[in-house]
């Protein structure tokens, strides 16, 4: 998770807007360029059994609930958004705390935020104005019904919030679906993540020794967690 302080508005409402269902093309509308965007391609002709199931996993991760807080919206990730992340990606001091080096071009960055083996899911976060805030993701952990959490908001819009604001939506979200337990993990030296995850009421469950190596070497890791029941 990227460094940020996480002042911000507690007690945040927000409101969900399911994703609408996938839509698949049959016939000569199949064929690339002429289908809309985001459907799926059933001519066996055009697209072999396994590329139409790489296109499934990637749609069924980027599929996210829209979420609405106070301020922002927090929807799914499209490729466009790659641009108004990147500066945040690609320098050295906020990618510090990341388990991977800085990114050096966008399509680099794309690749990876669009990876369709990855099994967790994205959130982007937006201003009134439309401008991209940050990413917010959730994935899968050890057991159902356990998810890790994480984020990264851009550099030049940090100390305004916005993570506090959003993550805790996306923690409001994720218990609603009926997670019973969130978990973080985050450096014991990303003095910012830490606090928002302890302003969020996670607790700080464990101090995992040398546990990963990372392009900055060796490191400790805190694992945070939070229950379905401590959270109100």
């Amino acid at each position: 998770m990227a460094p940020e302080e996480g002042e911000g508005v507690g007690g945040a409402s927000y409101d969900v807007t399911l994703p609408r269902g996938e839509e698949l093309v049959i016939g000569p509308q199949a064929r690339k360029g002429d289908r809309p965007p985001g459907a799926l391609c059933a001519e066996d002709s055009q697209v072999s059994g396994c590329e139409r199931r790489r296109l499934r996993r990637k749609k069924k991760m980027n599929e996210v609930a829209t979420l609405n807080t106070t301020r922002f919206t927090m929807r799914s990730l499209r490729e466009a958004d790659t641009a108004a992340l990147f500066p945040t990606f690609a320098d050295e001091q906020q990618n510090l705390y990341m388990s991977r080096a800085h990114f050096t071009s966008e399509a680099e960055l794309w690749g990876w935020l669009a990876d369709p083996d990855w099994n967790g899911r994205t959130w982007i976060a937006e201003d009134s104005e439309g401008a991209v805030l940050g990413r917010f993701v959730a994935m899968p952990a050890h057991e159902d019904g356990v998810q890790e959490i994480g984020y990264v908001t851009v550099m030049h819009r940090q100390g305004e919030g916005i993570a506090r604001e959003c993550m805790e939506a996306l923690v409001k979200h994720l218990l609603h679906e009926g997670a019973r337990k969130l978990i973080a993990e985050v450096d014991v030296d990303n003095e910012p993540s830490i606090k928002l995850l302890e302003r969020l009421g996670f607790t700080r469950e464990a101090h995992l020794r040398e546990h990963e190596t990372t392009h900055i070497g060796l490191r400790d890791l805190y694992l945070y967690g939070l229950l379905s029941s401590e959270f109100s």
